[in-house]
């Protein structure tokens, strides 16, 4: 039951997902570190054509490494602001609600 709540809070958050305010996200992780899934899950969100389309300039790069880092997202902003997400211990309803945030946080203070 809290899988099927948890599948729809992450729908209803990815529905707001645009990279109008992004330059570029990088995504690095080791595919056999244990805790992946959420960047992984990110990554698949964030290349899906509809939400590609909503920035073409937006350069999105998988870095595979088989070193056992951390998994995390780089993401730079248009503004040049940055931020990293090390998303080892966040899931990826977490990873998608404080990118949404930090997005409108920089789209609004552009506009």
């Amino acid at each position: 039951m809290a899988t099927l709540s948890l599948r729809r809070a992450v729908a209803y958050h990815y529905k707001s997902l645009r990279l109008t305010a992004v330059k570029q996200v990088i995504f690095k992780f080791d595919p056999f570190h244990e805790h992946t899934k959420s960047v992984r899950e990110f990554m698949h969100h964030v290349n899906v054509p509809k939400i590609r389309q909503t920035n073409l300039n937006c350069s999105v790069k998988i870095d595979v490494v088989s070193d056992r880092t951390e998994p995390r997202v780089e993401v730079k902003f248009a503004n040049d602001d940055r931020a990293i997400f090390k998303t080892e211990n966040l899931t990826t309803l977490e990873i998608i609600k404080n990118f949404n945030e930090m997005c409108r946080e920089r789209e609004s203070s552009t506009s």
